[in-house]
């Protein structure tokens, strides 16, 4: 009880019952004496005024993709349309109806601009100050970049996201040619190459389904992860390992020869944590099965999965190599 602020006890309290109608709440104190003072005065710990959680309303990114999801919500609503007139369908189900020359971001990108001006005002009337407190609201500066956006930045932002997403999926095909290459390379009549050679192909198989899921991604989740829609998660500082498990399974029949299998796991883990444990040539220790890092996936010369960063070891300034 004694980590409980007064907000979180009372919105724990409210929650219990819900289903039933029927709640028993039970607080169990330590020995210290904040704990001891609210057992002996437990009105004191719901006592005054819960103060609700408060959002710095002139955030730009956020501004930005809550106003690109104020489209989307338009669109499902049948409220918004394109430049000649039509109205523009709802968010497809998967992702790979999203991009493309004639796909529906194309689409969005051309109701947006056709309505921009007029949009972005009745948004931004959403978030008006209060009354006699001109601190409140959206500040003028970042209510200018969002008409920046809702004007022109939102077609580029529709723009990266295709290359970044479309990126992806030449980066998975590069990893595959990479892999049949290697393959033709070995010789199978030699033992070892013959073992490297099955566990290339299990290889080659996970990441052909990494490519086939990669195209049957929901297209709202995908919007997420690019940046273009909010993300209510806490948190957004993990890292993410991408393990292939091999095993391999004696045949039945004498003479035949082992079969080799795979299947692709994802695990998270935080960045401090992840620059050690997952770095190449470690072992990384997870529900009972040893991974190695063999390998770091950097992108390719033309598609980069790295930056340089520049630190002051005085003052922690930070500088990218492109800024």
């Amino acid at each position: 009880m004694s980590s409980v602020a007064p907000a979180n006890y009372v919105q724990r309290a409210g929650r219990a019952g819900r289903e039933t109608g029927n709640a028993l709440v039970v607080a169990f104190g330590g020995r210290r004496a904040r704990d001891l003072y609210y057992l002996d005065e437990p009105r004191e710990m719901i006592a005054g005024d819960i103060v609700p959680p408060g959002c710095y309303l002139s955030a730009v990114e956020i501004l930005r993709r809550q106003y690109t999801a104020h489209l989307l919500d338009l669109a499902a609503r049948g409220r918004l349309t394109t430049s000649d007139g039509e109205p523009l369908q709802p968010a497809p189900r998967l992702v790979s109806a999203l991009f493309g020359s004639t796909a529906w971001c194309q689409e969005l990108a051309d109701a947006a601009l056709a309505h921009g001006a007029e949009l972005v005002e009745s948004f931004l009337d959403l978030f008006s100050s209060l009354p006699g407190r001109p601190d409140t609201g959206v500040s003028e500066q970042a209510a200018e970049e969002l008409r920046a956006y809702a004007c022109g930045g939102i077609v580029r932002a529709l723009q990266e996201a295709e290359e970044e997403w479309t990126g992806r999926g030449e980066e998975l095909r590069r990893r595959i040619h990479a892999i049949d290459t290697a393959m033709d390379q070995l010789v199978r009549s030699d033992p070892e190459q013959e073992r490297e050679w099955r566990e290339l192909r299990a290889e080659r198989y996970a990441t052909g389904n990494l490519l086939r899921d990669l195209n049957q991604t929901s297209a709202h989740g995908a919007l997420v992860e690019l940046g273009l829609l909010p993300n209510y998660t806490l948190s957004d500082t993990t890292t993410q390992l991408e393990a292939t498990l091999y095993w391999t399974e004696q045949p039945e029949t004498e003479g035949a020869k082992k079969s080799y299998h795979s299947e692709v796991r994802d695990y998270e883990r935080s960045r401090r944590s992840a620059l050690s444990e997952l770095a190449p040539g470690n072992s990384f220790y997870v529900n009972g099965y040893k991974h190695v890092v063999r390998a770091l996936d950097i992108g390719s010369p033309e598609r980069r999965a790295w930056s340089v960063w520049r630190l002051c070891p005085a003052c922690g300034y930070v500088r990218t190599e492109n800024a």
